[in-house]
């Protein structure tokens, strides 16, 4: 027998997006509600170019995501005619017994 464990989410339940220096591996989280990739990893790792501060923000995917997301949530929060859910597997759990 095959069992599995889901985690399903709305967009309302993410708390944060955590971006990972690839460098020193620092965790850098920022809220849920006002996701934007940081300039720079704080060890000084530049994250987003120069460029990336202006209009053609849009063409990154990093960008477009954080700030589709944010859109996303607005748009639940005022009756949007659907829900959005992410589905995740669940954590493993060891027995420590």
């Amino acid at each position: 027998m095959t069992v599995e464990r889901k985690v399903t989410v709305g967009l309302g339940d993410i708390k944060a997006v955590i971006f990972e220096c690839r460098t020193c591996h620092t965790r850098v989280s920022i809220p849920g509600e006002d996701v934007k990739i940081p300039h720079a990893c704080p060890c000084g790792k530049q994250w987003t170019p120069d460029y990336m501060e202006s209009a053609s923000t849009l063409k990154n995917p990093y960008a477009k995501f954080c700030i589709a997301l944010n859109q996303c949530r607005t748009l639940q929060a005022n009756e949007a005619p659907f829900t959005i859910l992410l589905e995740f597997d669940a954590p493993e759990f060891e027995d420590k017994s």
